[in-house]
């Protein structure tokens, strides 16, 4: 399901895309993960992304909590490298991307797309559970969290 476009990308971005869109994975959950589909102009790969905002709660956890923080991190970024995903983490979000490069017709096959695809789901959903399972009460009325959060949260 193709929702908007530009979740990943900043306004000054846009212009040096040739294409960009943002799809929803998982239509049955609420507040699923997003994913952004792009490609930069006169390049010959496409870039697959998600864009996660660390909830509130977690960010005054590990503001309490430096070493848990570290070591969450730490372990998001062992799965990255085993998973070959590029990622970028900050106090505010963390970003994993993946490319697929185009072949000599300018296309990808379906099985490479959904290859990649799974491999940067899988990466994020391991990482989202990383962060459930720091401390169950940091966020704890899982109603509450998931309704009326506009993003993505961990």
């Amino acid at each position: 399901m193709i929702l908007e476009e530009s979740a990943i990308l900043d306004e000054q971005d846009k212009p040096l895309m040739e294409f960009s869109f943002v799809i929803q994975t998982l239509k049955t959950q609420v507040n699923s993960p997003k994913f952004q589909i792009f490609k930069p102009k006169k390049k010959d790969f496409i870039e697959l992304g998600n864009k996660t905002v660390i909830h509130p709660k977690h960010k005054e956890y590990f503001m309490a909590n430096p070493k848990k923080q570290e070591k969450l991190y730490s372990e998001i970024k062992r799965i990255c490298i085993i998973k070959n995903v590029t990622f970028i983490l900050n106090p505010e979000f963390f970003v994993m991307l993946d490319r697929i490069y185009l072949d000599q017709r300018n296309s990808i096959s379906m099985n490479q797309y959904y290859k990649t695809f799974r491999n940067l789901l899988n990466t994020l959903i391991y990482a989202l559970d990383l962060f459930r399972t720091i401390d169950s009460s940091v966020i704890p009325d899982l109603e509450e969290f998931i309704k009326g959060d506009p993003d993505f949260y961990t």
